[in-house]
């Protein structure tokens, strides 16, 4: 097992930690998934720095769910997918708060009672971390940790740790692009069937079941509807929709009455895209983008998707929706 070793096998340390570079670099070329990813780093650091458990953590600014871990028992509580409470004066905290590496070298060197019972619930003895940057944002963190007392980590090993958390930065955001670009070849499929539809002058409900079945797929939407709006607040008249569950759908016809400030009337109200929570008499709250369909230079209505609360859209997603409003316009 490769580990850090005294000083005066310096060379030594090095070669081990160019090695494990290499090999991570490796997977991040070959394009290795996110998860694949993440767990061959935390073997790499765990071995390499003498650590008894090594994780890479996604930070969504509220939460830390593991991507990936390592043990050096096979025993480790921060199992992946798991999702943990940020705050106090923690490993993590520390490294998002500054933007950079950072360590705890004993349970005597935290601050607050949050981040000493976190201490105890993982029965750590010593951690280092460092952030995992992308487009100038803290998107995660890679800790090593160990667990027996009186066993810090060498002076700079934070450092060295910082090397592989850029490795796995540049991983993530070229699988970011991948999927971007594959999104992207996705959308502009499904722009064309829907267009071939119009091109061909079928009838608008047909235009409109296929706007609201390709809408659904691409965005991964429980239910898309298509609202005209009456020209009084609060009273939206449902044209058209599609719903993979057929409590959620709303028929042809029906009135849609979503709640003041929601993405939906803020379409409406404005003719610009939008995104929020919103709730509704008929649907209770959901997630929502919505995007105007203008006819003839006048606002006519709305392309709504919808996901269950507390399931957002990706950033962008209502901007990507308007095309599809365009479409259903034109039919």
């Amino acid at each position: 097992m490769a580990v850090i070793r005294p000083h005066g096998d310096e060379l030594y340390r090095l070669l081990d930690e160019q090695s494990a570079l290499r090999r991570v670099a490796t997977l991040v070329a070959a394009g290795s998934s996110d998860e694949d990813l993440a767990r061959a780093v935390g073997a790499e650091i765990g071995e390499l720095f003498g650590a008894e458990a090594a994780n890479v953590l996604r930070w969504d600014g509220e939460t830390l769910r593991v991507v990936g871990e390592w043990s050096m028992t096979g025993e480790n509580r921060w199992r992946a997918g798991s999702v943990f409470t940020f705050g106090g004066d923690t490993i993590t905290a520390r490294v998002i708060a500054a933007a950079g590496p950072a360590r705890v070298d004993s349970a005597a060197d935290l601050e607050t009672e949050f981040g000493r019972a976190r201490w105890r619930e993982l029965g750590l003895e010593a951690s280092i971390g460092a952030p995992i940057v992308i487009d100038g944002n803290v998107w995660g963190v890679v800790t090593a940790s160990r667990r027996t007392p009186g066993a810090p980590f060498p002076p700079g090993a934070e450092e060295q740790l910082a090397d592989f958390a850029a490795l796995v930065a540049t991983a993530i955001a070229n699988s970011q692009s991948r999927r971007e670009i594959a999104l992207l070849a996705e959308e502009q499929a499904a722009l064309r069937r829907v267009a071939t539809l119009v091109a061909a002058g079928r009838p608008q409900v047909d235009v409109v079941e296929a706007v609201a079945h390709e809408v659904s797929k691409l965005h991964e939407a429980d239910a898309v509807h298509l609202v005209r709006w009456e020209g009084v607040v609060d009273e939206v008249v449902v044209v058209g929709g599609w719903s993979n569950d057929s409590e959620e759908s709303l028929s042809p016809g029906s009135l849609y009455h979503p709640a003041p400030g929601s993405a939906t009337l803020q379409v409406l109200e404005t003719g610009l895209c939008s995104r929020t929570d919103e709730s509704s008499l008929e649907l209770g709250c959901r997630s929502v983008i919505s995007a105007p369909v203008i006819v003839d230079a006048t606002l006519r209505g709305a392309l709504t998707a919808l996901r269950p609360c507390g399931e957002p859209f990706p950033v962008g997603a209502e901007v990507r929706l308007r095309s599809f409003g365009d479409l259903a316009a034109q039919a």
